[in-house]
């Protein structure tokens, strides 16, 4: 999108932009770096290490418990991770989401 204002020649730009800095690919890099070891990996996990990298690019972003975990240590230790971090939740409930969204949204209406 960024490109069709400022018409650079694509081969050119792609050739120069490497993933590590693309926000997307700050928070990959950090969640993969960050996250807890675990001797076995729940499918939920890899799923949340990959919607994590949207992160950067939406107002809230839910994950489980251990990708929270990542998101909190990452902020600490990856000055690059934190200026990117936006609302990061977990929740024992789905059903507990539309609740919570909705208090954030009108707590973030109101300041």
């Amino acid at each position: 999108m960024l490109n069709a204002q400022l018409n650079l020649p694509w081969p050119e730009l792609v050739a120069g932009v490497r993933e590590d800095r693309l926000p997307s690919g700050i928070i990959y890099n950090a969640m993969r770096r960050f996250h807890p070891d675990t001797r076995e990996w729940d499918g939920g996990e890899l799923t949340d290490r990959y919607l994590a990298g949207l992160a950067a690019y939406a107002d809230v972003t839910y994950v489980d418990k251990r990708t929270h975990e990542a998101f909190r240590i990452a902020r600490q230790k990856s000055e690059p991770f934190a200026a990117l971090d936006r609302h990061i939740e977990k929740t024992g409930s789905y059903d507990a989401i539309p609740g919570q969204l909705t208090a954030y949204f009108a707590q973030a209406a109101a300041s």
